[in-house]
């Protein structure tokens, strides 16, 4: 499987050039012209190498994160030294400064860095490890990292929203999420219910200072601040309530509190608020508190989440699913990398306790769903070179699930004609899953069907990948759209 190259750039001529020498040789690259594009990728699949051009890496200058833990490349036709000294310091790897034949010269040090690279895959996949928070609480990760002293960096997602955590020797020693570091990025991540995680093993040699407090006390407050948050929702009798904004925005309410009424408009639960609202974690929860106190939000009441496959959920696969006397069976799950589609196997796995493992844009995770039935869920990322994964493991698929990313419509001529491929030529049940939607479910789900003429006998529902109802959800709503179906349409 060849490796992958994100290159980001203000000059398409140069980049161009660099991406077709590239491919040329046998890499998979993606062109990016703005920053957010770029965020948002990363966010579910990093690349093997990025390049920058100078221009595009002012604008991800405040996101150190990024260059620290991908090895990069930046380039431009001629840069002062004191710039070259700031890229190394912000850990690019190398930089390229050439007035002539740029795109050759970017090419040589992209394969030099990836062939330096190759060797060490093997030993880095084998020291990482994923799970979801909801078998593992990350209190306990941490916890068992301090007493065996252990060098781990953790990077956590929900929904979206991602966080990294860096333990040295048992110390904590840096933690970064949206809008906050230090200490209340820590108490920020440490909340979370939910999500995914990845675990690596480094090493370091030099010694390592940290301006941390002690990190058990920091667990301490975490944890003080969780079991605050816990009474008071179970007051209500929930344990994630709904929030409702009851008055209008007024003049007479401080620039925070209006901050926190827009993002209830937009996040609706109480956790979710609590973890994407910029603002630090006990400082949003004590804004909400008074808010419900002085009548100007709401709690709505709604029933517990279910958090694993129930007995009934086996019998419907056995009966609906598998074919009569077959014991094991595959779910394909297709999308764009930033669909979500390695966090939606990630979860399943997580909660029936079962390993993913992760070779580039391909994952796999083994189910047993009882003593004699097996369910296996392949995450297939629809980019280059996708087809002849799709072909070794699609002998026996039981079902398809297909991502949709909303967030990305300037793809979705492309995913039309690689959806309505798979529907003609696997006959078996599908189902269409939404993400990345906002605050309009409803609307994108109209738009997804139009945009890719989704036939009307098969479902679109709209969905949180790292919320389990959601994909038990999916299952539930898996369709047969035959052959023949298919043939009429396009008649």
């Amino acid at each position: 499987m060849p490796e992958t190259i994100f290159i980001g750039a203000k000059r398409d001529v140069e980049a161009t050039q660099i991406s077709d020498q590239l491919t040329h040789s046998g890499f998979a690259t993606h062109l990016f012209d703005n920053a957010r594009r770029l965020r948002e990728w990363m966010a579910d699949e990093l690349p093997d190498v990025l390049i920058l051009d100078f221009a595009f890496y002012r604008q991800l200058e405040e996101r150190p994160e990024f260059f620290r833990s991908i090895p990069t490349v930046v380039y431009h036709s001629s840069m002062e030294l004191a710039d070259r000294v700031r890229l190394f310091d912000h850990g690019v790897r190398e930089v390229v400064v050439t007035p002539e034949g740029l795109p050759e010269r970017v090419a040589e040090v992209t394969k030099m860095l990836l062939n330096r690279a190759r060797q060490l895959r093997p030993l880095r996949q084998k020291r990482l490890t994923y799970g979801t928070l909801k078998v593992f609480p990350l209190i306990d990760l941490l916890q068992n990292a301090i007493l065996e002293s252990k060098n781990l960096i953790m990077k956590i997602r929900m929904d979206g929203w991602h966080a990294k955590m860096q333990v040295f020797q048992g110390h904590l020693i840096a933690t970064e999420a949206p809008e906050l570091t230090g200490v209340d990025a820590f108490l920020k991540t440490m909340f979370l219910p939910e999500g995914t995680f990845t675990v690596r093993a480094f090493e370091r040699h030099e010694e390592v200072y940290t301006e941390y407090p002690s990190t058990f006390g920091l667990i301490a407050e975490a944890q003080f601040e969780r079991r605050k948050i816990r009474e008071f929702t179970r007051s209500f009798g929930v344990e994630n309530p709904s929030l409702q904004v009851r008055e209008p925005l007024s003049e007479d309410l401080s620039e925070e509190a209006v901050s926190v009424l827009k993002a209830i408009n937009r996040f609706r639960h109480l956790r979710e608020l609590l973890i994407k609202h910029p603002a630090p974690l006990w400082r949003t929860f004590k804004q909400v508190e008074w808010l419900i106190q002085q009548g100007r939000v709401q709690v709505r009441k709604e029933k517990m989440k279910v958090d694993r496959l129930q007995d009934q959920d086996i019998q419907f696969l056995r009966q609906h699913l598998f074919p009569e006397n077959v014991q094991e069976g595959k779910i394909i799950v297709l999308g764009l990398p930033s669909s979500g589609k390695s966090d939606l196997i990630r979860t399943f796995a997580g909660l029936q306790k079962s390993q993913v493992k992760s070779v580039q844009s391909l994952d796999f995770t083994r189910i047993r769903l009882a003593n004699d039935l097996r369910l296996s869920l392949f995450g297939v990322s629809i980019e280059e070179y996708f087809q002849p994964i799709l072909e070794k493991i699609s002998q026996g698929v039981l079902a398809i699930i297909f991502l949709v990313d909303f967030q990305r419509p300037e793809r979705f001529e492309y995913t039309k004609y690689l959806f309505h491929q798979f529907i003609q030529n696997y006959d078996v049940p599908f189902v269409v899953g939404v993400t990345n939607w906002g605050d309009g479910a409803e609307d994108a789900v109209r738009q997804v069907r139009r945009a890719l003429e989704v036939p009307d006998t098969l479902e679109i529902l709209p969905i949180q990948v790292t919320h389990f109802n959601d994909l038990r959800n999916l299952i539930y709503h898996l369709r047969n759209y035959t052959r023949s179906e298919a043939e009429e349409n396009n008649a």
